[in-house]
């Protein structure tokens, strides 16, 4: 009878016994679910908590490869304001944040009155979207470090699924990532 006991303790006790995470892509049909219920938990729990990322900055940017790309699609675009939206709002996350064109106004009391320069990005938080074989897409979230040429190593999620016609329409539109303006992938312009 003991060992019966001890049998069934070992079972129930390696039924608690949890398997690292792998960063394997995700493969569901629909990007939105995975953002939802993924990819948004994984980086407020890394931002937040991991001790690389703990009280430094992070930006997010669209990228391919180990370069910041100075142009942006729809879709990067949209994926990154999601992903802003919700991590702003989280206690001890810290972002880069540049405003797209806020119209000037002047404040009318001291509680509207903003003194704080924009912070500058201790690491990017990378977007690449590629296209796949046979009509899957594959999004990669990395991290790196300004200056650097490689991916910071133990921090990514992939997903890779089919887009809806409206995210690959969203993937076509390009336009200047003016979040990057003065760097070398987006430099000023002379007027």
């Amino acid at each position: 009878m003991p060992y019966i006991t001890l049998l069934l303790t070992l079972l129930l006790l390696s039924g608690c016994v949890s398997s690292p995470r792998t960063h394997a892509p995700a493969r569901t049909d629909s990007l939105q679910p995975w953002l939802d219920n993924t990819l948004s938990p994984w980086l407020t729990e890394q931002l937040a908590r991991h001790p690389r990322f703990k009280g430094r900055t992070g930006q997010l940017v669209a990228m391919q490869e180990h370069r910041l790309q100075p142009a942006i699609d729809g879709l990067r675009d949209e994926v990154r304001q999601q992903l802003f939206n919700r991590l702003i709002s989280q206690p001890g996350v810290q972002l880069a944040w540049y405003p797209d064109d806020a119209p000037l106004e002047h404040h009318r009391s001291l509680a509207q009155l903003q003194c704080a320069r924009p912070r500058q990005a201790d690491f990017y938080i990378g977007l690449d979207i590629r296209a796949g074989l046979n009509g899957d897409s594959h999004l990669a979230i990395r991290a790196l470090e300004p200056g650097a040429s490689q991916w910071m190593s133990g921090f990514g999620l992939q997903w890779q699924g089919r887009l809806t016609a409206s995210q690959q329409q969203a993937l076509q539109q390009q336009r200047a990532d003016e979040s990057l303006r003065g760097l070398r992938a987006l430099p000023f312009t002379g007027q």
